[in-house]
Order: structure tokens, then sequence, then C-alpha cells
């Protein structure tokens, strides 16, 4: 198979994941760069993109939720070029996700979430999760007044006073479930747990200047 006989759907669907796979000789002649054989037909193309974009779902890494929803749609495409019947490219259990707070009720349905709160919602839409200082949260494809993004805690890594306070309030209303040693480098010992239970998420940068790094 020649380059110029690579269907426009190839180059705009998988273009980006397998051209490291494939190479071309000067007569244009398509060939697999890892085993040097030729590319036998657009069918053998489109599998193996197919098993790379699985490949790359499986792999996600949570960042950014639009990376992990093209790449679905992508699969998709190639599933119709390859005359596959799933309605639905892959399983939705299976999907990789950051942890999604225990509180949210998921028969949105939420999918996937990443790191920053953006979920992927039913018809492939990317809503963006918001709570609010009292539990309350909402799924919304707008920002929503009273309420701010969430954010994922970085287990093991507060880095910050604030993180820290957010793990803390988190963990004090249920949300979220820590080991102590996550815990180990800021300490408050003149603020009490109810002090910070009862605080306002929103508001808890005002308890900053009494956590201080061991």
């Amino acid at each position: 198979m020649k380059a110029e006989e690579l269907p426009r759907s190839y180059v705009e669907t998988v273009n980006n994941l397998i051209d490291e796979y494939i190479s071309y000789r000067e007569d244009g002649t398509a060939y697999w760069t890892g085993n040097n054989e030729d590319v036998e037909s657009e069918e053998q193309i489109f599998r193996e993109a197919k098993e790379a974009l699985v490949v790359h779902i499986h792999q996600w890494d949570k960042k950014d939720i639009t990376v992990l929803k093209d790449a679905i749609i992508d699969l998709k495409d190639i599933n119709e070029l390859l005359g596959c019947m799933d309605i639905v490219p892959y399983d939705w259990d299976d999907l990789p996700s950051a942890d999604i707070p225990i509180y949210v009720d998921t028969g949105y349905p939420i999918y996937a979430m990443d790191k920053s709160g953006r979920c992927l919602t039913s018809n492939m839409e990317v809503a963006q999760l918001y709570i609010d200082g009292h539990g309350g949260y909402e799924i919304s494809t707008h920002p929503v007044v009273g309420m701010h993004p969430y954010v994922t805690p970085r287990k093991g890594s507060f880095h910050t006073p604030i993180e820290w306070l957010r793990a803390r309030w988190m963990q004090e209303h249920h949300y979220e479930e820590y080991s102590d040693w996550i815990f180990d480098r800021f300490d408050a010992p003149d603020l009490s747990a109810e002090e910070i239970r009862e605080c306002k998420f929103v508001d808890l940068y005002t308890l900053e200047e009494f956590v201080n790094e061991r």
C-alpha cells in the first residue's frame, strides 16, 4: 500500500497515534517501522490503530478529560471503518478515572473524571464537578454561583497549608479517607478538628495562619 492510498479517515483519526509505527520508502510504499514489513491493507492499519487506541485509553494520565474523550471518539470512528457493530466503543466500567468523591452520585452518569474535576458524562459531554462549603455538589457545563470547581487532593503530597486544610476538611466531612501519615508534613496544634469541619470550604484560607510545617 502506498502513502497516497491511505484513506483520509486514517489521516484525520489515527495519524498522531500510529505514525511512529509506520514509515515510507522512497517509492511511497508504507511499511511497519518495527519489522520492515509492508503494510498489507487498509484494514490492517485500522486494526493496529484500534489496538493503539485501546492502549492509549488504558494509559490515560487522568490530567485532561478531553484527551480521553477524543480517544474514545476516535475508537468509535475506527470501529465504524472496520464495520464493527459496537454501539459503545469501550466498556465504560473499565475507563481509567481520578478518584470520584464518595458523595457524588455516579448514576448521572459519570464515566470518568480527571484530576481537575472535569467529568465525561452522558452523550460524551464534558462537565465540571462543583462543590460548596457544606457538602453540596453539582455537575454542570457552566459555572455555578456559590460553588467552586472540585480538584482531586494530591494524596501524600500536600505541599501547601491550604492543600492540607482542604484534605482535612474533606476527611472531617467523610468525603475522603486518608491515612494519618499523609498529614505528617504539616500540623495545626491550635486548630481543632471541629474548627476545620465548621469552616466553609471556600473560607479555609482564613485558617492557613494556624498551619505550620513540621
